[in-house]
Protein backbone atom coordinates (compact mmCIF):
# COMPACT_ATOMS: atom_id res chain seq x y z
CA UNK A 1 0.00 0.00 0.00
CA UNK A 2 1.38 3.44 -0.80
CA UNK A 3 1.63 5.79 1.63
CA UNK A 4 -0.70 7.93 -0.10
CA UNK A 5 -3.05 5.40 0.04
CA UNK A 6 -2.24 4.75 3.35
CA UNK A 7 -2.82 8.54 4.78
CA UNK A 8 -5.93 8.65 2.48
CA UNK A 9 -7.70 5.38 4.18
CA UNK A 10 -6.80 6.78 7.52
CA UNK A 11 -7.99 10.21 7.46
CA UNK A 12 -11.55 8.35 6.09
CA UNK A 13 -11.64 6.47 9.55
CA UNK A 14 -10.93 9.29 11.52
CA UNK A 15 -13.97 11.48 9.61
CA UNK A 16 -16.08 8.03 10.26
CA UNK A 17 -15.31 7.84 13.84
CA UNK A 18 -16.09 12.02 14.38
CA UNK A 19 -19.41 11.59 12.41
CA UNK A 20 -20.30 8.63 14.67
CA UNK A 21 -19.40 10.26 17.51
CA UNK A 22 -21.91 12.89 16.67
CA UNK A 23 -23.98 10.89 15.57
CA UNK A 24 -24.52 8.85 19.05
CA UNK A 25 -24.07 12.47 21.23
CA UNK A 26 -27.08 13.59 19.35
CA UNK A 27 -29.32 10.43 19.88
CA UNK A 28 -28.21 10.49 23.67
CA UNK A 29 -29.49 14.07 24.26
CA UNK A 30 -32.28 13.55 22.22
CA UNK A 31 -33.10 10.29 24.77
CA UNK A 32 -32.62 12.47 27.32
CA UNK A 33 -34.72 15.67 26.18
CA UNK A 34 -37.46 13.22 26.41
CA UNK A 35 -37.69 12.92 30.18
CA UNK A 36 -37.73 16.62 30.62
CA UNK A 37 -40.67 17.20 33.10
CA UNK A 38 -42.86 20.36 31.77
CA UNK A 39 -43.65 21.23 35.29
CA UNK A 40 -42.57 21.57 39.09
CA UNK A 41 -44.46 21.23 42.40
CA UNK A 42 -43.22 24.36 44.13
CA UNK A 43 -44.82 23.33 47.56
CA UNK A 44 -44.66 21.59 49.19
CA UNK A 45 -41.55 19.61 49.40
CA UNK A 46 -40.13 16.35 49.48
CA UNK A 47 -40.30 15.15 52.67
CA UNK A 48 -41.69 18.42 54.66
CA UNK A 49 -43.04 17.15 58.09
CA UNK A 50 -46.96 18.27 59.31
CA UNK A 51 -48.78 17.31 61.58
CA UNK A 52 -52.43 15.85 61.64
CA UNK A 53 -55.10 19.03 60.39
CA UNK A 54 -52.71 21.12 59.33
CA UNK A 55 -53.29 23.03 56.04
CA UNK A 56 -51.09 21.80 53.46
CA UNK A 57 -50.51 24.85 50.11
CA UNK A 58 -49.90 22.78 47.53
CA UNK A 59 -48.34 24.94 44.50
CA UNK A 60 -47.17 23.80 41.05
CA UNK A 61 -46.64 25.80 38.07
CA UNK A 62 -45.61 25.38 34.31
CA UNK A 63 -41.96 25.03 33.45
CA UNK A 64 -42.47 25.31 29.76
CA UNK A 65 -44.70 27.65 28.30
CA UNK A 66 -45.56 26.27 25.16
CA UNK A 67 -46.75 23.10 26.11
CA UNK A 68 -50.31 23.76 27.14
CA UNK A 69 -51.29 22.43 30.37
CA UNK A 70 -55.38 21.53 30.49
CA UNK A 71 -55.51 20.32 34.00
CA UNK A 72 -53.70 18.86 36.86
CA UNK A 73 -54.99 15.78 39.16
CA UNK A 74 -54.04 15.68 42.80
CA UNK A 75 -53.96 12.61 44.25
CA UNK A 76 -53.34 11.76 48.10
CA UNK A 77 -52.51 8.24 48.95
CA UNK A 78 -54.88 6.94 46.04
CA UNK A 79 -57.57 9.06 46.77
CA UNK A 80 -58.26 12.12 44.45
CA UNK A 81 -58.51 15.33 46.21
CA UNK A 82 -58.24 18.22 43.56
CA UNK A 83 -58.68 18.92 39.71
CA UNK A 84 -56.58 21.99 38.85
CA UNK A 85 -57.63 23.91 35.61
CA UNK A 86 -56.61 27.32 35.57
CA UNK A 87 -53.77 29.41 36.85
CA UNK A 88 -52.54 29.55 39.72
CA UNK A 89 -52.39 26.15 40.06
CA UNK A 90 -52.87 25.86 43.84
CA UNK A 91 -55.21 24.30 46.11
CA UNK A 92 -55.46 24.25 50.42
CA UNK A 93 -56.09 20.45 51.33
CA UNK A 94 -56.87 19.53 55.29
CA UNK A 95 -58.13 16.99 56.96
CA UNK A 96 -58.70 16.77 60.72
CA UNK A 97 -59.51 13.48 60.68
CA UNK A 98 -56.79 11.94 59.12
CA UNK A 99 -54.34 9.22 60.66
CA UNK A 100 -50.43 9.55 61.08
CA UNK A 101 -47.36 8.32 58.50
CA UNK A 102 -46.20 9.01 55.26
CA UNK A 103 -48.37 10.18 52.46
CA UNK A 104 -47.51 9.92 48.66
CA UNK A 105 -49.09 13.11 47.55
CA UNK A 106 -48.73 12.60 43.25
CA UNK A 107 -49.54 15.75 40.46
CA UNK A 108 -50.24 14.41 36.81
CA UNK A 109 -50.62 17.18 34.41
CA UNK A 110 -52.75 16.53 31.38
CA UNK A 111 -51.39 18.30 28.21
CA UNK A 112 -53.35 19.90 25.56
CA UNK A 113 -51.54 17.26 23.00
CA UNK A 114 -52.81 14.92 24.67
CA UNK A 115 -49.77 13.74 26.32
CA UNK A 116 -49.70 13.69 30.29
CA UNK A 117 -46.71 13.77 33.16
CA UNK A 118 -46.88 12.39 37.12
CA UNK A 119 -44.21 13.69 39.78
CA UNK A 120 -45.03 12.32 43.35
CA UNK A 121 -43.65 13.58 46.68
CA UNK A 122 -43.88 12.44 50.50
CA UNK A 123 -44.90 13.85 52.73
CA UNK A 124 -44.73 13.14 56.57
CA UNK A 125 -47.55 13.66 59.18
CA UNK A 126 -46.81 13.45 62.90
CA UNK A 127 -49.39 13.78 65.55
CA UNK A 128 -51.00 16.62 66.92
CA UNK A 129 -51.29 15.89 70.73
CA UNK A 130 -48.15 15.77 73.22
CA UNK A 131 -48.99 11.89 74.54
CA UNK A 132 -49.62 11.81 78.42
CA UNK A 133 -46.73 10.50 80.64
CA UNK A 134 -47.23 7.32 82.96
CA UNK A 135 -45.07 5.71 85.51
CA UNK A 136 -46.77 2.26 87.96
CA UNK A 137 -47.57 1.93 91.34
CA UNK A 138 -46.76 -2.05 91.89
CA UNK A 139 -49.92 -3.49 93.48
CA UNK A 140 -49.19 -7.04 93.66
CA UNK A 141 -46.13 -10.27 92.14
CA UNK A 142 -47.28 -13.45 90.72
CA UNK A 143 -44.37 -15.83 90.36
CA UNK A 144 -43.73 -16.22 86.82
CA UNK A 145 -41.39 -19.20 84.88
CA UNK A 146 -38.09 -17.89 84.73
CA UNK A 147 -37.50 -20.05 81.25
CA UNK A 148 -40.39 -18.71 79.59
CA UNK A 149 -39.30 -16.50 76.91
CA UNK A 150 -42.42 -14.63 76.92
CA UNK A 151 -44.26 -13.48 73.40
CA UNK A 152 -47.65 -13.69 74.04
CA UNK A 153 -49.24 -12.64 77.16
CA UNK A 154 -53.48 -12.70 78.03
CA UNK A 155 -55.55 -12.98 81.19
CA UNK A 156 -59.02 -14.59 81.50
CA UNK A 157 -60.73 -15.61 84.74
CA UNK A 158 -57.74 -16.33 86.79
CA UNK A 159 -55.74 -17.90 83.73
CA UNK A 160 -52.51 -16.46 82.08
CA UNK A 161 -52.86 -18.10 78.27
CA UNK A 162 -49.25 -17.44 77.31
CA UNK A 163 -47.11 -17.54 74.03
CA UNK A 164 -43.27 -18.75 74.63
CA UNK A 165 -40.23 -18.47 71.70
CA UNK A 166 -36.90 -19.51 71.00
CA UNK A 167 -36.11 -22.35 68.43
CA UNK A 168 -36.63 -25.74 70.44
CA UNK A 169 -38.46 -24.02 73.19
CA UNK A 170 -41.64 -22.29 71.53
CA UNK A 171 -44.95 -23.53 73.49
CA UNK A 172 -48.84 -22.53 74.40
CA UNK A 173 -49.50 -22.94 77.79
CA UNK A 174 -52.33 -21.97 80.41
CA UNK A 175 -51.63 -21.63 83.77
CA UNK A 176 -53.54 -20.46 86.98
CA UNK A 177 -52.48 -16.51 87.53
CA UNK A 178 -52.46 -17.36 91.62
CA UNK A 179 -50.08 -20.18 91.44
CA UNK A 180 -48.31 -21.30 88.18
CA UNK A 181 -49.35 -24.55 87.91
CA UNK A 182 -49.91 -25.17 84.68
CA UNK A 183 -52.95 -26.74 83.06
CA UNK A 184 -52.69 -27.39 79.81
CA UNK A 185 -49.11 -27.32 77.49
CA UNK A 186 -48.13 -27.16 73.55
CA UNK A 187 -45.33 -27.37 72.21
CA UNK A 188 -44.41 -25.78 68.82
CA UNK A 189 -42.16 -27.54 66.02
CA UNK A 190 -38.48 -27.12 66.42
CA UNK A 191 -38.03 -24.90 63.49
CA UNK A 192 -40.72 -22.63 64.61
CA UNK A 193 -40.29 -19.43 67.03
CA UNK A 194 -43.28 -19.06 68.60
CA UNK A 195 -44.56 -15.35 68.74
CA UNK A 196 -47.63 -13.30 70.26
CA UNK A 197 -50.99 -14.85 71.28
CA UNK A 198 -54.95 -13.69 71.45
CA UNK A 199 -58.17 -15.45 72.75
CA UNK A 200 -61.07 -14.45 69.84
CA UNK A 201 -64.04 -16.84 71.33
CA UNK A 202 -63.36 -20.51 71.60
CA UNK A 203 -60.12 -20.15 69.97
CA UNK A 204 -56.02 -18.91 70.29
CA UNK A 205 -54.60 -17.66 67.40
CA UNK A 206 -50.60 -17.49 67.66
CA UNK A 207 -48.44 -16.01 65.29
CA UNK A 208 -44.36 -17.32 64.13
CA UNK A 209 -41.51 -15.05 64.03
CA UNK A 210 -40.48 -16.27 60.48
CA UNK A 211 -42.39 -18.48 59.32
CA UNK A 212 -44.91 -16.75 57.86
CA UNK A 213 -48.35 -18.46 59.74
CA UNK A 214 -49.89 -18.16 62.11
CA UNK A 215 -51.79 -21.12 64.03
CA UNK A 216 -55.69 -21.06 65.12
CA UNK A 217 -56.25 -23.23 68.04
CA UNK A 218 -58.94 -24.42 69.44
CA UNK A 219 -58.90 -22.77 73.02
CA UNK A 220 -59.99 -25.88 75.25
CA UNK A 221 -58.42 -28.69 73.88
CA UNK A 222 -55.61 -26.89 72.29
CA UNK A 223 -56.03 -28.87 68.85
CA UNK A 224 -54.76 -27.16 66.18
CA UNK A 225 -57.59 -26.06 64.24
CA UNK A 226 -55.75 -24.55 60.96
CA UNK A 227 -53.15 -22.57 59.43
CA UNK A 228 -53.09 -18.93 58.20
CA UNK A 229 -50.32 -17.08 56.14
CA UNK A 230 -49.03 -13.71 56.07
CA UNK A 231 -46.57 -11.70 54.31
CA UNK A 232 -44.20 -10.32 57.06
CA UNK A 233 -42.85 -11.31 60.21
CA UNK A 234 -45.20 -12.30 63.10
CA UNK A 235 -44.64 -10.19 66.49
CA UNK A 236 -47.90 -9.24 68.84
CA UNK A 237 -51.43 -9.78 68.03
CA UNK A 238 -54.60 -8.85 69.82
CA UNK A 239 -58.39 -8.29 69.28
CA UNK A 240 -59.94 -5.21 68.10
CA UNK A 241 -63.38 -4.88 67.93
CA UNK A 242 -64.85 -7.68 65.34
CA UNK A 243 -61.02 -7.82 63.86
CA UNK A 244 -57.54 -8.15 64.84
CA UNK A 245 -54.50 -6.23 64.81
CA UNK A 246 -51.12 -7.64 64.00
CA UNK A 247 -47.89 -6.15 64.65
CA UNK A 248 -44.21 -7.04 63.02
CA UNK A 249 -41.35 -5.00 64.41
CA UNK A 250 -41.95 -1.95 62.58
CA UNK A 251 -44.10 1.02 62.96
CA UNK A 252 -47.15 -0.65 61.01
CA UNK A 253 -49.73 -2.02 62.82
CA UNK A 254 -52.08 -4.87 60.11
CA UNK A 255 -55.81 -4.97 61.04
CA UNK A 256 -56.48 -8.72 60.00
CA UNK A 257 -60.06 -10.01 59.01
CA UNK A 258 -61.14 -12.41 62.05
CA UNK A 259 -63.14 -14.68 59.34
CA UNK A 260 -59.88 -15.43 57.08
CA UNK A 261 -57.10 -13.50 59.03
CA UNK A 262 -56.18 -11.74 55.42
CA UNK A 263 -55.45 -8.09 56.04
CA UNK A 264 -57.81 -5.45 55.08
CA UNK A 265 -56.32 -2.49 56.77
CA UNK A 266 -53.24 -0.93 58.31
CA UNK A 267 -51.82 1.96 59.87
CA UNK A 268 -48.39 3.33 61.30
CA UNK A 269 -48.01 4.46 64.52
CA UNK A 270 -46.25 7.57 65.36
CA UNK A 271 -46.08 10.34 68.58
CA UNK A 272 -45.73 14.59 67.78
CA UNK A 273 -42.02 13.98 66.96
CA UNK A 274 -41.18 10.58 65.07
CA UNK A 275 -42.16 7.24 64.40
CA UNK A 276 -42.67 4.94 66.34
CA UNK A 277 -40.99 1.09 65.68
CA UNK A 278 -40.23 -2.06 66.78
CA UNK A 279 -43.80 -2.14 67.84
CA UNK A 280 -44.04 -6.03 69.71
CA UNK A 281 -46.89 -7.47 72.17
CA UNK A 282 -49.87 -5.63 72.04
CA UNK A 283 -53.26 -5.89 74.04
CA UNK A 284 -56.15 -3.78 73.40
CA UNK A 285 -57.92 -2.20 76.47
CA UNK A 286 -60.56 0.45 76.65
CA UNK A 287 -60.43 1.16 72.94
CA UNK A 288 -56.93 1.94 72.86
CA UNK A 289 -53.60 -0.39 71.74
CA UNK A 290 -51.75 -1.11 74.45
CA UNK A 291 -47.90 -1.97 72.69
CA UNK A 292 -44.33 -2.89 73.91
CA UNK A 293 -41.79 -1.22 72.37
CA UNK A 294 -39.03 -3.81 72.18
CA UNK A 295 -35.59 -3.67 73.93
CA UNK A 296 -37.19 -0.88 75.67
CA UNK A 297 -38.86 -0.62 79.05
CA UNK A 298 -41.89 1.64 77.60
CA UNK A 299 -45.08 0.59 76.29
CA UNK A 300 -46.97 2.95 74.05
CA UNK A 301 -50.75 3.80 74.29
CA UNK A 302 -52.11 3.95 70.43
CA UNK A 303 -55.65 5.12 69.02
CA UNK A 304 -56.30 2.22 66.65
CA UNK A 305 -58.66 5.01 64.57
CA UNK A 306 -55.68 7.56 63.88
CA UNK A 307 -52.57 5.59 64.48
CA UNK A 308 -51.54 8.74 67.48
CA UNK A 309 -49.48 7.91 70.60
CA UNK A 310 -51.89 9.13 73.55
CA UNK A 311 -49.58 7.88 76.27
CA UNK A 312 -46.37 6.55 77.27
CA UNK A 313 -45.53 4.22 80.03
CA UNK A 314 -42.16 4.20 81.42
CA UNK A 315 -41.83 0.77 83.58
CA UNK A 316 -38.28 1.24 84.11
CA UNK A 317 -36.92 -0.54 87.06
CA UNK A 318 -40.25 -2.34 87.32
CA UNK A 319 -37.77 -5.50 87.62
CA UNK A 320 -36.12 -5.82 91.41
CA UNK A 321 -31.95 -5.90 90.31
CA UNK A 322 -32.14 -8.74 93.12
CA UNK A 323 -34.30 -11.25 90.66
CA UNK A 324 -32.38 -10.28 87.64
CA UNK A 325 -30.18 -13.03 86.49
CA UNK A 326 -27.60 -13.43 82.81
CA UNK A 327 -30.88 -15.05 81.40
CA UNK A 328 -32.91 -12.66 81.94
CA UNK A 329 -34.16 -10.45 78.72
CA UNK A 330 -36.64 -7.24 77.83
CA UNK A 331 -39.52 -6.26 78.97
CA UNK A 332 -42.32 -7.75 77.11
CA UNK A 333 -45.74 -8.96 77.97
CA UNK A 334 -49.40 -6.90 78.50
CA UNK A 335 -52.42 -8.53 79.54
CA UNK A 336 -55.70 -6.85 81.33
CA UNK A 337 -58.24 -7.94 83.14
CA UNK A 338 -61.70 -6.05 82.13
CA UNK A 339 -63.74 -7.39 84.49
CA UNK A 340 -61.65 -6.18 87.59
CA UNK A 341 -59.63 -3.44 85.65
CA UNK A 342 -56.32 -4.96 86.61
CA UNK A 343 -53.12 -4.82 84.20
CA UNK A 344 -50.29 -7.38 84.31
CA UNK A 345 -46.98 -7.20 82.84
CA UNK A 346 -43.96 -9.41 82.46
CA UNK A 347 -41.07 -10.03 80.53
CA UNK A 348 -38.66 -12.61 78.43
CA UNK A 349 -37.27 -15.24 81.17
CA UNK A 350 -38.38 -13.04 84.23
CA UNK A 351 -39.42 -14.96 87.49
CA UNK A 352 -42.06 -12.34 88.30
CA UNK A 353 -45.76 -11.14 87.17
CA UNK A 354 -46.71 -7.46 88.35
CA UNK A 355 -49.90 -6.50 88.90
CA UNK A 356 -49.54 -2.48 88.22
CA UNK A 357 -51.59 0.54 88.26
CA UNK A 358 -50.61 3.69 86.03
CA UNK A 359 -49.87 6.85 88.05
CA UNK A 360 -49.98 10.22 85.65
CA UNK A 361 -46.37 11.71 85.65
CA UNK A 362 -46.52 15.66 86.68
CA UNK A 363 -44.61 17.57 84.17
CA UNK A 364 -43.29 20.29 85.86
Amino acid sequence: MSKIVLFAFVVLILVYSCNNDKTNKTENNTSQSDYNSYFTINNPNNNDQFKTGDSVKINISSTDSLKKIDSIQLVLNNKSIQTLQSKPYEFVWIDKDQRVGIYQLKATAYYADKTNETQQISLIFLSDIVPEEYTYKIIKTYSHDPEAYTQGFVYENGFIYEGTGQFGESTLRKYKLTSGEIEKNYSLPNDVFGEGIVLFGNKIIQLTWQSHYGIVFDKESFSQITKFNYQTEGWGITNYEKNLIMSDGSETLYVLSSENFSTIDQFDVYNNKTAIRNLNELEYINGSIYANVYQTDNVVIVDPKTGKVTGNIDLSNILNPADATEKIDVLNGIAYDAKSDRLFVTGKWWPKIFEIKLVKRQIK
